[in-house]
């Protein structure tokens, strides 16, 4: 083990200095022109800089957290994290599942600007991402990897000096169990190709178990170089473990039954984690960020799972921030927080200036230590985009009747704009490809007609979103589509660094209709 850290640690080094200059290059953004992405002036002294350790929770849902107020279990690791500092009540991520979720964590901006949609499909990397932006700064920076999502096939290594992404479980259940072997990870533009990789990586070894993350993330910090360090620590926690010999009910059904135990075992996990990092006189000056890369519906609406939508449950996610000296105690923040948050937020802690054209906002003002109150309240003007393609692959794609009886699939894409009060939504149809695209017949405009919709709910009164008041509610409804039409016309014209905000006559209006008080 220490030896295989060290020689990718060496490795990395060498990439690092091969390419150091490249951290200070241009982006295409803003309008077709250039920007400099601006390099700290001065880094802060090395002693005055925190470590930074971000813990990810895969499909981990806020409501099942006792900190938010469950009463099915107890998470008293978790609890204990919150207690040291702020819980942020209402956080949401932008895409309903891992891999661009992670993407939008690291890079700071939406899927419109950091481009990752789909599978196969790697990170661009043209983008900036937070372990770059570290390690210019003195940084080391390591990730402790639990699933395939994250492998580093999908380029979100960049920038790490250490990526372990070395897996040991089925993360789909078969046959097969006697005869478990290692797939190698390899990337391929043939969509064929590498559904073949995932599917066989899937029933060998596509994950491994939270203890293991947590006795990996141990070796690192026993062998670790020098600090201040950026380590990632990715559990797949709570995770659906599906079973190709049961049914989708059965496998839907068992998922609901053991969900809360695989958070109790996460928590343990986590306890253990922070515990060597106060073993190893690390806690004092270490930013501990908590969350999860999107959350999970248990049966609402009739789904279990995520990614097919952009509904509450799999939306809103957890997110703890805990830095002692730095951040209040017991503090509970309300309003709107993202994950493209995170990166600004860490960049601030660290007094590391931010690049131009992020979409997240720093946190960090809303949770110091000035002000006696434990409640803070962020403002109430933020608004997210969100999305979610992974409909329109093969696999996740609608199955629907044509005319004349025969099958096909229809994909479909649904895009969204959310703020405290109100979410639209604008569902289209999407060509999928790949083998199965050739097997199944065009599905004919009268059929694709009924893929196209918009829906707005009003989340104070409706928070199960159970009906659509776009047409009670119109002019509400035409300024947030004209919100998403923004962040949308930015993608289609390959705008990579525009940052979309509401300007403040559209605040103006939203306040005046309710959206959002002084």
């Amino acid at each position: 083990m220490n030896d295989a850290i060290c020689r990718q640690i060496d490795g990395a080094v060498d990439r690092r200095g091969q390419a150091g200059a490249g951290l200070g290059r241009l982006l295409v953004c803003f309008l077709g022109a250039s920007i400099l992405v601006t390099a700290c002036s001065g880094s802060p002294a090395p002693d005055s800089r925190p470590n930074v350790l971000l813990i990810t929770v895969d499909t981990l849902r806020a409501d099942r957290l006792s900190c938010y107020g469950y009463e099915g279990h107890q998470t008293p690791h978790m609890d204990a994290l919150a207690a040291s500092g702020a819980l942020f009540e209402t956080a949401f991520c932008d895409v309903t599942w891992t891999t661009p979720s992670m993407a939008s964590v690291m890079t700071g901006t939406y899927a419109t600007v950091h481009g990752m949609k789909v599978t196969p499909q790697r990170l661009d990397p043209g983008n900036l991402t937070m372990a770059e932006i570290l390690s210019e700064h003195g940084y080391t920076t390591a990730a402790i990897i639990g699933s395939l999502p994250l492998d580093s096939i999908w380029g979100l290594d960049q920038g790490f000096a250490f990526y372990d992404d070395e897996f040991t479980t089925p993360l789909v259940l078969t046959d097969n169990a006697e005869d478990l072997r290692h797939v190698e990870s390899e990337f391929s533009e043939d969509p064929d190709e590498m559904r073949k990789m995932v599917w066989q990586k899937s029933r060998n070894d596509g994950r491994r178990t939270d203890p293991e993350v947590t006795a990996a993330a141990f070796g690192w910090m026993e062998t670790m170089l020098q600090e201040p360090f950026f380590l990632w620590v990715h559990y797949f926690g709570p995770h659906s473990r599906p079973d190709r010999r049961q049914s989708y009910l059965e496998n839907a059904a068992r998922h609901c039954r053991e969900y809360d135990g695989y958070i109790r075992e996460t928590d343990i996990e986590i306890g253990r984690l922070l515990a060597r990092v106060a073993a190893l006189g690390l806690d004092a000056n270490t930013l501990v960020v908590f969350h999860s890369d999107h959350g999970e519906s248990l049966g609402e609406h009739k789904v279990v799972g995520h990614g097919k939508n952009l509904l509450e449950p799999t939306l809103r996610i957890p997110l703890i921030v805990s830095f002692p000296g730095r951040v209040g105690q017991g503090i509970r923040v309300t309003g709107l927080a993202r994950n493209v948050d995170l990166l600004p937020t860490i960049l601030d802690f660290a007094d590391i200036e931010q690049p131009q054209g992020l979409d997240g906002e720093s946190l960090a003002p809303a949770i110091g230590l000035e002000g006696e109150t434990k409640t803070r309240l962020l403002p109430p003007e933020r608004s997210m985009y969100a999305e979610t393609y992974q409909p329109t692959q093969a696999l996740f794609a609608r199955h629907v009747t044509l005319p004349d009886g025969s099958k096909t699939k229809v994909g479909i894409a649904h895009q969204g704009v959310r703020t405290p009060e109100w979410k639209l939504v604008r569902t289209h149809p999407v060509p999928f490809s790949g083998r199965d695209a050739e097997t199944y017949p065009e599905a004919p405009p009268s059929v694709l007609d009924d893929f196209h919709t918009e829906m707005l709910f009003t989340l104070r009164e409706d928070p199960a979103e159970l009906d659509d008041v776009s047409g009670e509610q119109s002019e509400m409804a035409l300024l947030l589509r004209a919100v998403l039409d923004q962040f949308l016309e930015s993608e289609q014209r390959g705008l990579r660094a525009e940052k979309i905000a509401i300007d403040q006559e559209t605040r103006d209006r939203l306040r005046a209709l309710g959206y959002a008080s002084e």
